[in-house]
């Protein structure tokens, strides 16, 4: 991130800057033609600042919202037993147990510690269109964020019992599952509500699959998993 600000609206703190993104030329070409035509004063100003950074694009990035802060590998300490919490509390499961708990992609940290998560649209974290999960997990790591150990998906099932109506966040975690040499599928949770309940569920995204500028994430602010005081 270059020049970033922290500030405070209302309250709530954002993180704001831009970011200097390698682009291939043809992903700005017609956008360039348009501005050229509209406004070629300034589509000359840009240029020139396009090549004073080295050929690279100044991408805003409108920032980040805190969410919540989660305790990890402490009680329930087993996913079984986070499910039964989950379903104990009235919410609904997306997929079988099997396929939520599957030794692949979930396992609970073996100590306990407590991470800050915060959330934020693509299009917050200066995407424009659709883009993969390995595309989304770099803009992370360039904001200075990290992903979520995998059982965060559950954890804030559990605490986020206020969900608003037509909210889906998908959890940014590492996990994967690998079906064969040549074919890696990415697994995270997302946690929704609709007319129907309250959900936990999990996703599986391909090489060529992709979330959209207004879907919504959650990931690890910096590196604040740490130690939890007990």
């Amino acid at each position: 991130m270059k020049d970033s600000l922290l500030v405070r609206e209302g309250g709530v703190a954002r993180i704001f800057g831009t970011l200097l993104m390698n682009v291939d030329a043809s992903d700005i070409a017609d956008e360039t033609v348009k501005q050229v035509l509209h406004d070629p004063r300034r589509a000359g100003k840009e240029f020139g600042q396009f090549l004073r950074n080295g050929c690279r694009v100044v991408q805003e990035v409108r920032g980040y919202s805190p969410f919540m802060r989660v305790q990890l590998g402490v009680d329930p300490k087993s996913g079984d037993e986070m499910l039964d919490q989950i379903t104990s509390l009235g919410m609904k499961l997306a997929n079988d147990f099997a396929m939520l708990l599957a030794p692949k992609w979930f396992a609970v940290e073996p100590q306990p510690s407590e991470a800050d998560l915060v959330r934020a649209t693509l299009a917050d974290i200066g995407f424009v269109r659709a883009a993969t999960y390995v595309e989304v997990c770099e803009r992370i790591h360039q904001l200075g964020g990290s992903l979520c150990p995998s059982e965060t998906g559950l954890r804030v099932r559990i605490a986020y019992q206020n969900q608003p109506m037509n909210e889906t966040l998908y959890i940014m975690s590492s996990s994967n599952l690998h079906h064969s040499s040549s074919v890696c599928l990415h697994v995270i949770f997302y946690v929704s509500r609709d007319l129907h309940g309250r959900w936990v569920g999990v996703k599986t995204f391909g090489d060529t699959e992709k979330l959209l500028p207004k879907h919504e994430i959650v990931f690890v602010r910096g590196n604040s998993q740490q130690a939890a005081t007990v």
